[in-house]
């Protein structure tokens, strides 16, 4: 498959930023693209980018420990599901300020996960209950310390 040119949104073709050949891989001509993923401060930045990645994945590693337990309990409701009958997530929302961290991710069934989802966002009302999430009230709602909690 052949590099492919990319077009300015005015029509006229880019060029590479090191020289007159049009640009393919991030405003570079291949060639130079090439040389500037060789330098070692380049390679060592994106090293320490996945480094950090890595670390900042909580929520990929608890689907992975679900896939493989293949069940888990809703934080929410408290109920056995099967793994793909959960889904994982932020407590705190990465949207919202959360980080991808292990103390910020939590296992919710799908109709929790939907009723705080919508509720996080203001597209649900707290007080009406849920039709995808009818064995949850959101006067019962329990937080990740397992006590009752009044709405």
């Amino acid at each position: 498959m052949g590099a492919v040119t990319r077009t300015h949104p005015k029509g006229a073709h880019m060029r590479c930023i090191d020289c007159t050949e049009p640009a393919t891989h991030r405003r570079r001509c291949e060639r130079h693209h090439t040389e500037y993923e060789r330098r070692p401060t380049v390679r060592t930045r994106r090293a320490r980018s996945r480094r950090r990645a890595a670390r900042n994945d909580a929520a990929a590693r608890l689907r992975r420990i679900i896939e493989r337990k293949g069940h888990a309990w809703c934080d929410w409701c408290l109920d056995d599901f099967p793994a793909d009958a959960v889904d994982v997530d932020h407590v705190r929302p990465l949207a919202l300020g959360g980080e991808d961290v292990d103390g910020n991710v939590q296992v919710l069934c799908h109709g929790c996960h939907q009723l705080k989802t919508s509720t996080e966002f203001g597209k649900h009302d707290p007080a009406a209950g849920s039709a995808d999430a009818p064995h949850v009230a959101v006067a019962h709602i329990r937080c990740r310390c397992r006590h009752n909690h009044a709405a």
